[in-house]
C-alpha cells in the first residue's frame, strides 16, 4: 500500500518599506481609503475593508522617529523561477556586502503521484542548499525533501547565516531522478532569494510605510499609491493655509504647516538644507516680500470652470529625480506662471499678473528719443494649447486638457503648443494655463528696444512699464518738467489741449513710479497745468512726463531683457503688455463635461454565485456561473484544505471537469479595465454522491 502523506499548503507574507516622502508630512488624505493596492482602496466608504491579510503602520518622517516594529531587517529579493533538474544545479550570487543572511525560497508546482487503481498519493523531492564565501568552496547547509501532494504551487523557504566576507554563491541541487511519467509529478524550483540586512532603521526625515501583505491573495507582487497631504514647509506667521487667508501685516517670520501653495513650496525648494538649496544660499538674498505677493495671489479664489471657486494655483507633485537646480527652480516658479532669476538683491521671483508700471520712458529720457518696433512671428503664435495634467479622480493619471481660440483656428488653423502643467491636478487650473499662453501669444505681439541712462538702473526682468512716443501718438504729449509743485507744473514745450476731452498728466516722481493726475486747466496751448488733486509731493526738475489724451493710454510693455552697455547705458528690450487679458483668462472660464466612465470607480462584486454539478462522461463535472458587467473575473477555488488555484476568465461562469466528492471553496472578484478589483463573492460547496439531480424521464411510451 503507498504511503499516505499530507496535503501541502504554503503561506508566504511579503514585507515592503515605501520611502514616500522626505519628512515631516502631514499624513493620509482619508486614512485608509487613501492607501491604494492595485488602485484599489483598502477601506471602501462603508468602513468595510477590500483585502485580507494585509498589515501596516507608518512614520511621518521626523528627526526622532522609532523603528516600525516587524520591520527591523531590509531585504532585497531578487526572482529566479526557475526549475532545478536532477543534478543540474542552480547558483546565483550575492554581492552586497553588508548583507547578514539569505532566504532562500523553493518549491514545486506539483507534488503528486496518480496509482494504477485511481488513488491520488504523494511524492517527495529531495534537495540540498549549498553555500560558496568568496570562491572557497560551496559547504552544504540545507539537506532537506518536500513530501507531500498538492497539484498547486507550494513553496518553502529556508532562511541562512552568511559567513563574513563575500561576495555569496548560492547553490541548489536537486537529488531525486525527474519523473518520465504523466501520472508522477516531482518539480523542484528555485523561486527566489532575498539578501537580508538586520539592522532596525528608523529612517529620520524619511516618511514611511511598511506593508505586510499576504501573499496567497496576489499572484505577482502589488502596486501601492498614496493619498497624502504631504511635506511640512515652512509659511508665514500671519498665513492660515487650510482657509488660505492673512492675517493683517506680515512680520517676515515664518511657522511651519501643509501647504500647496506653490509660493511657499518654492520657498521652501530654495532654503531646505537636505534636498534644496540651503547650503548654497543665504535667506537674506531671497526677496521673500515678492514671494509674499505671489503668494496671496496664488490663494485667490478664481472660477473653476464648474459652477465653484477654486485657488489660483496650487502645487501638487512629487520630486523624485535628480535634476539641475535651476531647472527645477524654473519649473518650481512656472506653476505660478512666473520666472526666477539672480538680481542685485539675490534669488528674485517674478510672476506675470495684474500690476501697474514701475517707470516711464518718453523721446525725452532714451538715448537719441529712438525706440524700435518689431512684431511677433506669426509662426510663435498658437491657437490651440494641449495641456498636461494629473486627474485625481482617475488615481492621478496624466489627462491632456484641449483649449481653443475659434478665431484664432479659423483665420490661421490649428497651430498647436504642448503645455506641461508641472504640479498641475485641476483641470480649470489647466484650462486657465492654455487660455493665457493663448491671451498672451494673441494680445502680446510686439516687443520694443530703447537704451537709456541711469533711468534704468532700477528697472528688472517682468516689471512693466509705461513709454510715450511722438512718432507713435502723432503729437507731442511729453517731455521733461521745468518747474513744479505738488498741484502745479511748468512743462519744457507747450502742449495743445482740445475744448471737451479730457487730459490726464503722467510724471515720474522722485521714488522713480510713475503717478497720474487729471489736468483742470482751460484748453488751449499751454505750458503750465494745474492737477486735482496734487501729486502726492512735488515732481523733480526735469522728470520726465506723459499727456494721456481722453482714452488714449500710454503704451505698457513688460521687461523681458536689460543689457549693460559700455558707456554705461542701459538696452532694454520688453514685450507689449495687455493688462485686459487676465480677466478673459479667467473670468467666463466653462468647462464641458468629461465622457462618463465608470473606469475609476471599484467595480462591484459579483452577484448569484451558482455551482450546478452533473454526470459526465469525465466522471462529475461542474459549472460555477455569476452575474455580473465587468469585462474580467479572478475566479479562485480550492477542494478541502489544498492550495488556492485561481484563474482569470472573461466570461461569467467556469466549467470544472473530475470533480471530487468532498467541500469546494470558490471566490470570485470583479476586474474593471483599469485593474481596479472589486471585493470578492465566496461560495462553499459540498459535493456528495447525492449532488446530482437527475433529470426525470418524460415522454415514455
Amino acid at each position: 500500500m503507498s504511503e499516505q502523506l499530507d496535503t501541502l499548503r504554503s503561506t508566504q507574507l511579503v514585507r515592503y518599506i515605501d520611502a514616500i516622502c522626505e519628512g515631516e508630512i502631514k499624513g493620509l488624505v482619508n486614512g485608509l481609503k487613501s492607501i491604494y493596492i492595485n488602485d484599489t482602496p483598502l477601506e471602501n466608504s462603508d468602513g468595510s475593508h477590500n483585502f485580507q491579510g494585509l498589515h501596516l503602520q507608518g512614520r511621518p518622517g521626523t528627526a526622532d522617529q522609532t523603528p516600525m516594529d516587524g520591520f527591523g531587517e531590509v531585504e532585497t529579493a531578487v526572482a529566479v523561477g526557475v526549475e532545478v533538474k536532477y543534478n543540474l544545479p542552480i547558483v546565483r550570487t550575492i554581492t552586497n556586502p553588508l548583507a547578514d543572511s539569505v532566504r532562500v525560497t523553493i518549491g514545486t508546482n506539483s507534488l503528486v503521484k496518480f496509482e494504477d487503481n485511481g488513488d491520488i498519493v504523494g511524492s517527495e523531492v529531495h534537495y540540498e542548499i549549498a553555500i560558496q564565501n568568496n570562491g572557497g568552496g560551496f559547504q552544504v547547509v540545507v539537506m532537506d525533501a518536500l513530501k507531500g501532494k498538492t497539484t498547486s504551487a507550494y513553496r518553502r523557504s529556508h532562511r541562512i547565516n552568511l559567513p563574513a566576507g563575500g561576495p555569496w554563491d548560492i547553490r541548489v541541487r536537486k537529488f531525486t531522478q525527474d519523473s518520465t511519467s504523466s501520472k508522477h509529478s516531482n518539480s523542484l524550483v528555485f523561486d527566489s532569494y532575498a539578501a537580508i540586512v538586520e539592522s532596525k532603521l528608523a529612517y529620520p526625515h524619511t516618511a514611511v510605510v511598511g506593508i505586510s501583505i499576504d501573499a496567497r491573495h496576489f499572484s505577482q507582487v502589488p502596486t501601492r499609491a498614496y493619498h497624502l497631504h504631504g511635506k511640512i514647509i515652512r509659511v508665514p506667521s500671519n498665513y492660515d493655509p487650510v482657509a488660505r487667508t492673512y492675517d493683517g501685516i506680515w512680520d517676515g517670520t515664518f511657522k511651519h504647516a501643509y501647504s500647496n501653495n506653490p509660493a511657499w513650496c518654492f520657498y521652501d525648494l530654495l532654503t531646505a538644507e537636505r534636498y534644496g538649496l540651503g547650503r548654497y544660499l543665504d535667506e537674506a538674498v531671497i526677496d521673500r516680500w515678492e514671494l509674499y505677493a505671489i503668494g496671496k495671489y496664488c490663494d485667490q479664489m478664481v472660477p473653476d470652470g464648474k459652477g465653484g471657486y477654486e485657488p489660483r494655483f496650487t502645487c501638487n507633485l512629487v520630486l523624485q529625480t535628480r535634476e539641475e537646480a535651476f531647472r527645477v527652480l524654473q519649473n518650481m516658479a512656472s506653476i505660478f506662471r512666473g520666472v526666477a532669476y539672480w538680481g542685485a538683491a539675490g534669488v528674485v521671483p517674478v510672476q506675470d499678473r495684474l500690476q501697474e508700471p514701475v517707470a516711464l520712458f518718453t523721446n525725452a529720457n532714451v538715448v537719441n528719443g529712438e525706440f524700435s518696433y518689431s512684431g511677433t512671428s506669426l509662426r510663435a503664435r498658437h491657437t490651440v494649447a494641449l495641456v498636461s495634467w494629473n486627474d485625481p479622480e482617475d488615481m492621478y493619471r496624466q489627462k491632456i486638457e484641449y483649449v481653443q481660440d475659434d478665431e484664432a483656428v479659423a483665420k490661421w488653423g490649428v497651430i498647436p503648443s504642448e503645455v506641461s502643467g508641472f504640479g498641475c491636478n485641476s483641470r480649470g487650473q489647466a484650462a486657465r494655463a492654455g487660455r493665457w499662453l493663448l491671451a498672451t501669444e494673441k494680445a502680446e505681439d510686439e516687443t520694443v528696444t530703447f537704451k537709456t541712462g541711469f533711468e534704468g538702473g532700477g528697472l528688472y526682468p517682468g516689471a512693466v512699464i509705461s513709454t510715450s512716443d511722438i512718432n507713435r501718438t502723432l503729437a507731442r504729449f511729453c517731455g521733461r518738467i521745468c518747474l513744479s509743485t505738488a498741484a502745479n507744473i511748468e512743462l519744457d514745450a507747450p502742449i495743445k489741449m482740445k475744448e471737451g476731452v479730457a487730459y490726464q498728466l503722467m510724471v515720474t516722481m522722485p521714488d522713480g513710479k510713475p503717478q497720474r493726475r487729471a489736468i483742470v486747466s482751460a484748453a488751449g496751448e499751454t505750458t503750465k497745468v494745474t492737477v486735482s488733486p496734487p501729486f502726492d509731493e512735488a515732481p523733480l526738475v526735469d522728470a520726465s512726463f506723459a499727456v494721456i489724451e481722453g482714452q488714449a493710454e500710454p503704451e505698457q510693455w513688460r521687461i523681458v531683457g536689460l543689457e549693460e552697455n559700455e558707456d554705461a547705458s542701459i538696452t532694454v528690450t520688453a514685450l507689449k503688455y495687455n493688462k485686459s487679458k487676465y480677466d478673459a483668462v479667467e473670468h467666463g472660464l466653462k468647462l464641458d463635461e468629461l465622457p462618463p466612465t465608470n473606469l475609476r470607480a471599484t467595480p462591484q462584486p459579483p452577484t448569484d454565485l451558482k455551482f450546478i454539478v452533473s454526470n459526465g462522461d469525465d466522471g462529475l463535472t461542474g459549472l460555477l456561473s455569476w452575474a455580473g458587467d465587468a469585462p474580467r473575473y479572478i475566479v479562485r477555488w480550492r477542494y478541502a484544505d489544498d492550495s488556492w488555484v485561481e484563474q482569470q476568465v472573461d466570461e461569467q461562469s467556469l466549467d470544472f471537469r473530475s470533480l471530487r466528492v468532498g467541500k469546494y471553496t470558490f471566490t470570485v472578484a470583479a476586474v474593471n479595465a483599469l485593474g481596479l478589483t472589486s471585493r470578492q463573492t465566496r461560495l462553499e460547496f459540498e459535493v456528495t454522491p447525492q449532488s446530482v439531480k437527475l433529470p426525470s424521464v418524460t415522454g415514455l411510451a
